[in-house]
């Protein structure tokens, strides 16, 4: 394998949705609704990069999200970047262009192995540990199934837990032995089955079965998923689940107009950091809410909240580890 496709594979690893979860498994938007070309379809007013970097105190909180959760580039450096960009440009469209253009200027040698690298696997570690804590209590877990990711969570946290029955990996793509999988999954052997994750279709019956899971943990939120197939989904995930049985989500508090513009911008310099067209940026579903009005929602199809609920220290957008009981 030549370096520059060991630093491309190391570069999808990061953006497979381990290192943020909220950024994998890609649903485009239903025609119509966005205007490719236009300026930024995901901002609720004006410009998320000047919502942000204009203010002071968000301009430091973004800081850390780029130090915490997004360091695959120099932190200070890339922040610094961003905001000389915002200063001088109006739109996000050309915010985003302009700075991607002028990555590679702080980019430094072996940048993937350096920096990205070792945010892959903290951010692992870190969300498998929030996981084996989540499911501590349990003494076995008779079928698993994971969404968004290939497995990379239950593969940091499965040698706590005593794992039984079927495994499932529900993802757009199959696992490979290609050198970002192995990293995102922590090993060479490939983690349970994978079922296709088809842009939220309903998981129908014939890939997994009703009541035959004790888990599903889906660390990528609800907020990619179309809203017109959002409720059919949530609703096949309870049908998988037993009686008892737990669902376990990882979302962002977008609880206001300024959170809203801060998890946007997360999204935006996620996207833009791995050299996504704007095009891929502008086709990229977020329907962010609150925390309390994701609890709510899911209540109508079976599911009652534990009140577990876990943070990531220094993570500003509030990407939170929640918890719920199919009833």
């Amino acid at each position: 394998m030549t370096i520059r496709n060991m630093k491309r594979e190391l570069l999808a690893a990061l953006g497979s949705g381990i290192l943020l979860p909220w950024a994998s498994a890609l649903s485009s938007a239903i025609p119509g609704t966005v205007a490719i070309d236009s300026e930024n379809a995901w901002t609720v007013g004006g410009s998320n990069y000047h919502a942000v970097y204009d203010d002071e105190n968000l301009r430091a909180e973004f800081l850390k999200f780029l130090q915490n959760v997004y360091s695959i580039y120099p932190p200070e450096e890339f922040h610094v970047l961003i905001d000389k960009i915002t200063r001088a440009t109006a739109h996000d469209k050309e915010i985003y262009l302009a700075t991607q253009s002028k990555i590679s200027k702080i980019k430094p040698i072996a940048s993937e192995l350096r920096y990205g690298l070792p945010a892959l696997f903290h951010q692992t570690r870190l969300i498998g540990d929030q996981l084996e804590q989540f499911l501590k209590e349990r003494t076995t877990i008779n079928g698993y199934m994971e969404i968004g990711t290939k497995g990379g969570y239950i593969a940091a946290a499965k040698s706590a837990l005593k794992l039984t029955g079927d495994m499932i990996i529900l993802h757009s793509e199959a696992a490979s032995y290609g050198l970002g999988d192995i990293f995102e999954r922590r090993g060479v052997f490939k983690v349970g089955r994978f079922v296709n994750l088809k842009d939220y279709v309903p998981i129908s019956e014939s890939d997994v079965k009703s009541g035959s899971l004790d888990v599903v943990c889906n660390p990528i939120g609800f907020h990619h998923s179309p809203p017109t197939r959002r409720d059919a989904f949530v609703r096949s995930i309870r049908r998988c689940l037993r009686k008892g049985g737990e669902l376990i989500v990882r979302d962002h508090d977008v609880d206001s107009k300024t959170m809203n513009h801060l998890v946007a911008l997360a999204h935006d310099v996620f996207n833009m950091g791995l050299i996504h067209p704007w095009v891929y940026n502008q086709g990229e579903i977020r329907n962010f809410t609150s925390l309390q009005e994701l609890s709510l929602y899911l209540t109508n199809f079976g599911f009652r909240p534990t009140g577990t609920i876990q943070y990531q220290d220094g993570d500003p957008t509030r990407n939170a580890l929640m918890s719920f009981v199919a009833v």
